[in-house]
């Protein structure tokens, strides 16, 4: 008779891309945990850097998986399919958590069985501007957790949470047509079932900004967030005040579509068609700036050709913060801060 093998209390899901310069650190904040009843499955989504040679010393401490580039949601759900914990947790390759995390997580879990999917706050670090920031305060969440509360992103959760595997016999995994934006179709989709999430304010993870995040100023940024918008609306237990929701968003990601368009045509000297995209974003968030620039792309296009070009030089398309007079800056586009925005393995 074969000796029964225990089930650990929590699987550590982490799926790894090109993630040599942060990856040990990440699974050294793992193994510094106060609560020891995990596993660690990290899933290596056929990186082509050092990250195999820089996990050998850890491949006794962990479940190690190999498979070919198929993106962070296809990573994931390799890893969940092999989890064998009560509840599941999530660690992007480059983040790290608090030597409390696992403890403060599972003992509210445990304590509160009603709470299905919880998450923490965390310290941003890695790139200056947001240094020191808390996520809860960039990307804020108020009580209790709705599905309209993060359908209009008053509430974003964080990716490093802790949920019940079980749940996922019921709401399915990624979506791997996703890209981006697969853990906001996942949160969605766990609220429509009706599971119930909460979180803390307490400080107990890192997450980590980096240069080569996806930009909140790029066109795919806001594409990835347009595509999980239209799966959502075709979801048919949707009520109608909850697709008027989505409806809004949707026009609010387009008109930030636009206005980045609007910058990249002028880069392209195509005055007539940033014209036209600039007459979407006023049509949707009117403003006396836009009147502006819709004025000086008449009088004096070669100005504002010259002031795109000169920001893009300094690797942005950006203007707002350019040594130009005012009137002739365009708005910045709005991010989604619940999208996530970690470089992809696509």
């Amino acid at each position: 008779m074969k000796p029964e093998i225990a089930t650990p209390t929590v699987s550590i899901i982490i799926c790894a891309y090109n993630a040599a310069p942060y990856i040990a650190d990440t699974l050294d904040s793992v193994f510094a945990q106060t609560f020891h009843d995990y596993e660690i499955i990290v899933v290596n989504d056929g990186s082509t850097d050092d990250t195999e040679e820089l996990l050998a010393p850890y491949l006794h401490r962990i479940k190690y998986l190999t498979q070919k580039n198929a993106g962070p949601a296809a990573a994931r759900n390799t890893a969940m399919r092999e989890a064998g914990g009560k509840y599941i947790a999530l660690l992007d390759s480059d983040d790290q958590w608090m030597p409390n995390y696992l403890e403060k997580m599972l003992a509210q879990l445990e304590a509160d069985p009603i709470i299905d999917v919880l998450y923490p706050n965390a310290m941003l670090f890695g790139a200056p501007h947001w240094e020191g920031q808390l996520f809860q305060d960039v990307c804020p969440s108020t009580a209790p957790i709705t599905l309209e509360k993060v359908l209009t992103r008053e509430s974003n959760i964080f990716i490093s949470a802790v949920f019940k595997r079980a749940i996922l016999g019921q709401v399915g995994v990624f979506d791997e047509d996703l890209c981006g934006s697969e853990d906001f179709d996942l949160w969605v989709r766990m609220l429509l079932h009706g599971f119930r999430f909460a979180f803390t304010t307490e400080v107990l993870a890192r997450y980590r900004k980096r240069k080569d995040s996806l930009s909140s100023g790029s066109v795919k940024y806001y594409e990835n967030a347009m595509q999980a918008y239209r799966k959502i609306f075709d979801e048919p237990t949707l009520t109608a005040a909850q697709r008027k929701l989505i409806e809004v968003e949707v026009t609010k990601i387009e008109t930030e579509i636009h206005l980045i368009r609007s910058k990249q045509k002028i880069a392209g000297r195509e005055f007539l068609v940033a014209a036209r995209h600039l007459l979407e974003v006023h049509a949707h968030r009117p403003s006396i700036k836009l009147k502006l620039v819709l004025a000086s792309l008449i009088l004096f296009p070669d100005l504002l050709f010259w002031f795109v070009t000169k920001r893009e030089a300094n690797v942005s398309i950006s203007i707002a913060d350019a040594q130009l007079p005012h009137s002739v800056a365009l708005p910045e586009p709005q991010s989604l801060p619940q999208l996530v925005t970690k470089p992809t393995s696509e």
